[in-house]
């Protein structure tokens, strides 16, 4: 039970404990009123069930995670955490990682471009308690083989790529790596080197180790392709490596949503898609889902009446940019799961004055042959950009003219008739009349609500921070998002009551949302 005392002395926040996940919600009136929105889990030992995580309020961290039986308010279980364990605002999920039918506590820790780590809080049977599992949080991008009861991981980092498969050992009370696999090229990048491991008395041995040349185009070796079969105790070519215990969802990481229809620019019968400097035309019926990441940002898009087509583009940062030999990239594919890849064409060109590399190739999916058409390496300012287009190669004639248009309307907007269009403000994503008319609206509230205050400095935060605060856009059912920063000074009498007094603060941010040909909305400010 929950002091008063203590409730007061700490930082408190519920969680929501569902089949899923458990979400967290700020106590702001009652712990009953509060205790009402949690869920109950089922398939567990306990069939309901609520969190109390337990913040430290100078430093702002978990401290404790205390689950308790919801009926009664019975303590099941504290437990102390780790520094910096559960993020603000995080989310843990409660699910079983070791297939023993029972409901396991799941926190995600870090995450990067290329991999999500997680910690594992195990429940056990015959102690009734929850077991924490030291060796699950050096796993990346967990994935569950449910038939076979494994625990698979996988990272590819820079040029390597790793695979392992653990299971959990119930007596160590702990998750044990069993096979690891890696490859990767040479410093010459002429050959491919590969390394396998295996659980031997106590530690990961080498049991295999071989080189392959990038010499061949058309099909992958017979030794490497080994591990890609289903026969194969590792099955790369296998979805199950992508049945993800967790999928980066929050609000930092991964998150995909469909572009409406008043997101692109209609003219005559062609919708303009335009976004992170780069616009492209598209026939009317054509469709895009966006993901958005901490290393960039990718798009879909996709016709629906024309069978198993796609266009791919990605839009990340210029560091990222490197070219590959016709050998390196033919490897690649191999390597990468395209199954009898074949290179045709392999050419230096241009797409929309930019040069780019652009790769023919086809493989097969599922006895279908596929043709894919890529264009990479395109550099154009601070951003990076690859297109790719897929689809059955029995419909090359038959759309190779609407392709042709595609590729053929894009414009990137480091070109000078678009830069001089936004010579002052830079953005690729909104004009300069677009920005000031948002100004416009926040000086407008400063003048009126902001008493005892000087505005000093406003300006438009940039493009390549938008994403950030796209979810203020998607709240408030608009399409657009558009964040302005600031520097104030606040007076020593008769200010904003909220303020400190006699204060400048810096880099205080202004958030604004529309649809596509509305005004600016003034929805949220301070340090979000």
């Amino acid at each position: 039970e929950v002091s008063e005392r203590e409730y007061n002395r700490k930082t408190k926040k519920y969680l929501n404990i569902g089949d899923d996940k458990i979400k967290w919600y700020s106590i702001n009136e009652n712990i009953e009123e509060v205790s009402d929105m949690v869920y109950s889990l089922s398939n567990s030992v306990y069939s309901n069930l609520k969190a109390l995580v337990t913040f430290d309020e100078e430093n702002q961290m978990a401290t404790t995670l205390t689950i308790l039986d919801k009926q009664t308010d019975r303590i099941i279980q504290t437990i102390e955490l780790a520094e910096n364990q559960i993020a603000e605002n995080g989310v843990l999920y409660a699910t079983d990682v070791n297939f023993d039918g029972e409901q396991d506590i799941v926190i995600p820790q870090s995450s990067s471009a290329s991999a999500l780590y997680l910690s594992a809080y195990i429940w056990n049977s015959e102690t009734m308690q929850y077991i924490y599992a030291p060796t699950f949080e050096n796993l990346s991008n967990v994935a569950l083989d449910t038939n076979r009861k494994l625990i698979l991981s996988s990272r590819s980092s820079d040029r390597t790529v790793s695979y392992a498969i653990s299971v959990y050992d119930k007596s160590a009370e702990d998750f044990v790596v069993q096979k690891w696999l890696t490859y990767y090229p040479d410093d010459a990048e002429e050959n491919m080197i590969y390394k396998e491991k295996q659980l031997k008395n106590g530690r990961l041995q080498i049991v295999k180790e071989f080189i392959k040349p990038f010499t061949n185009y058309y099909t992958m070796d017979p030794e490497v392709a080994n591990y890609y079969e289903n026969h194969s105790e590792w099955q790369l070519n296998s979805s199950i490596w992508e049945n993800y215990l967790v999928i980066q969802e929050n609000e930092s990481s991964y998150e995909t949503y469909e572009l409406t229809d008043e997101e692109f620019q209609t003219v005559k019968n062609q919708k303009i898609f335009k976004e992170l400097g780069l616009s492209m035309a598209f026939p009317l019926n054509w469709k895009c889902l966006k993901t958005s990441g901490e290393d960039g940002s990718y798009y879909y898009f996709e016709d629906f009446n024309l069978e198993e087509t796609k266009i791919i583009l990605s839009v990340t940062g210029k560091e990222y940019a490197k070219e590959y030999t016709k050998n390196v990239y033919s490897q690649i594919l191999s390597v990468s799961g395209y199954k009898d890849a074949k290179i045709s064409s392999y050419t230096k060109e241009k797409i929309g004055g930019y040069n780019c590399t652009r790769a023919v190739a086809s493989y097969m999916d599922d006895n279908t042959k596929f043709t894919q058409i890529h264009y990479y390496n395109i550099v154009a300012g601070d951003r990076l950009y690859d297109l790719r287009i897929t689809y059955p190669s029995n419909k090359n004639a038959e759309y190779e003219d609407i392709f042709e248009s595609i590729i053929n309307s894009v414009v990137f907007a480091t070109d000078d008739s678009v830069v001089k269009k936004n010579a002052k403000h830079g953005s690729n994503i909104y004009t300069d009349d677009e920005i000031e008319s948002a100004i416009k609206v926040i000086k407008s509230d400063f003048e009126k609500d902001w008493k005892g205050c000087t505005l000093k400095k406003i300006a438009y935060l940039g493009d390549e921070r938008l994403e950030s605060y796209r979810e203020f856009a998607d709240r408030n059912n608009c399409t657009d998002v558009l964040v302005l920063t600031s520097d104030f000074y606040v007076a020593p009498t008769g200010a904003h009551g909220s303020l400190n007094a006699d204060s400048t603060y810096e880099d205080y941010k202004w958030i604004l949302v529309r649809n596509k040909g509305e005004a600016w909305k003034h929805v949220d400010h301070g340090y979000p």
